[in-house]
């Protein structure tokens, strides 16, 4: 967990990552943290613009199925 919440959120702050989704299976749980104003606020998201012409969306509970 240390990993997932310091260092890798580091290495994708220095690379300009917008999104992080971090996964618990065990948990069936999803935390989405999104880049603002150059740190990595968790938000409640379902969808993710990457661009002008592209969005993604994504149903969380059809993970567990």
């Amino acid at each position: 967990m240390q990993r997932d919440r310091v260092l890798k959120f580091d290495i994708y702050k220095e690379q300009g990552v917008k999104f992080y989704l971090m996964v618990d299976p065990l948990k069936e749980a999803v935390e989405v943290f999104e880049l603002i104003d150059n740190t990595y606020k968790q938000v409640e998201k379902d969808s993710f613009r990457v661009d002008k012409n592209c969005e993604v969306r994504f149903d969380y509970n059809l993970l567990w199925k």
